[in-house]
């Protein structure tokens, strides 16, 4: 019959052999009811609330690579800011001995994934606390394992009140001031420096754009002056982590400690994330001198041609433009020229590529600069 393994639901005992396959099982059921939740609500509606489900395989590699981090006689507590289905929690159960797991913690908004949480894994160790983590957060704390795919909420669905709150929870919590165009990512990973044990390892899968756009910074910042980052990976843009989302995914890695005099970290690109396509070492002080980490992409082993021309040698490259009112800041040359506005006031820019009509795009002499 084997060795008793763990004890759980009303004193029965399984074996290690019937833990892994129950684990499966419960995995597989995972799955089944994620896809029927998911289609529950329109795409539209679920980018709203920036509901995307962490794939297994992820999941799995990056509980395995944050694992590896820590001390083998470790016992683990696990934090889920955002545990949705219970992927990250899965996975973990995938990875290491059970009897290794003293506790996991996870939080969900939406009622249907906290009672499926719940109900799925409760009775394997996982304790689902239904509400919002930004509020809820002092219920845990001395977590030394953070494995996080927050909500991906654009700022303008926000409203003033809660982001004046979430505002002054990053400063409480880990000291960022953070710009009110932030995604409500960012807020998570602030709010939950306060669960974190010293020395925990957490992991963090957010969309690559905190990198480069300005209201990144507070991340930046974070990651470069008061942790340690251990790893930071992009995904390749052409390999899209989540079948319905439209932005590319990165995962960063890092230990709640100070960062050294002479700390570096490692940047990896493409692949997965155990098995990365390339890597480079950055030193963390040329990081924090750097207003965004467009400078390095990972790409540093491959050399262009010396005659070659990159789209940023001839245009000024942007996310995009946010006006507000495109109809009114925005018009052909044209309408320019009849309303009377002074060339000072105008700009050239290029439409959104679902406008254009080439993929060539010649230039013009006569432009406004």
């Amino acid at each position: 019959m084997g060795t008793p393994y763990r004890r759980f639901d009303k004193g029965r005992f399984v074996t290690k052999q019937d833990w892994d396959a129950l684990v499966y099982e419960k995995e597989i059921l995972r799955l089944e009811f994620q896809i029927r939740l998911d289609g529950m609500r329109s795409p539209a509606e679920r980018n709203r609330m920036g509901q995307f489900a962490t794939p297994n395989r992820l999941a799995k590699d990056i509980a395995t690579y944050c694992v590896g981090l820590l001390d083998e006689a470790e016992q683990i507590r696990l934090l889920e800011p955002a545990v949705g289905s219970g992927s990250f929690f899965s996975a973990l159960l995938q990875t290491v001995d059970q009897n290794r797991i003293a506790e996991a913690v996870g939080f969900e908004t939406d009622d249907r994934f906290s009672e499926l949480s719940q109900r799925l894994w409760g009775e394997m160790g996982l304790e689902v606390i239904a509400g919002d983590f930004t509020k809820h957060y002092s219920k845990v704390s001395g977590a030394n394992l953070v494995l996080a795919n927050p909500s991906y909420v654009r700022h303008h669905h926000l409203d003033l009140g809660i982001k004046t709150r979430l505002q002054r929870e990053a400063v409480a919590t880990a000291g960022l001031v953070v710009g009110g165009l932030s995604g409500l990512y960012v807020y998570f990973m602030a709010i939950a420096h306060a669960a974190m044990a010293d020395q925990a390892v957490a992991a963090w899968l957010l969309p690559t754009e905190f990198m480069d756009v300005n209201y990144g910074s507070a991340l930046r910042e974070y990651l470069s002056g008061q942790v340690e980052m251990i790893r930071l990976h992009r995904f390749d843009p052409e390999n899209t982590q989540f079948e319905d989302a439209l932005v590319s995914s990165s995962v960063v890695v890092f230990r709640n400690s100070p960062p050294g005099r002479h700390a570096e970290t490692l940047f990896t690109f493409g692949g997965s994330l155990l098995k990365p396509d390339r890597s480079e070492v950055v030193i963390i002080k040329d990081l924090s001198r750097h207003h965004k980490w467009t400078f390095t992409r990972s790409t540093a082993s491959i050399k262009r041609p010396s005659k070659s021309v990159a789209i940023g040698d001839l245009f000024h490259i942007r996310r995009g433009l946010v006006t507000g009112a495109n109809s009114f800041f925005i018009m052909k040359r044209k309408e320019a020229l009849d309303r009377q506005i002074p060339n000072q006031f105008l700009k050239p820019v290029l439409p959104s590529p679902r406008y254009l009509k080439s993929n060539v795009v010649n230039g013009d002499t006569t432009a406004i600069l």
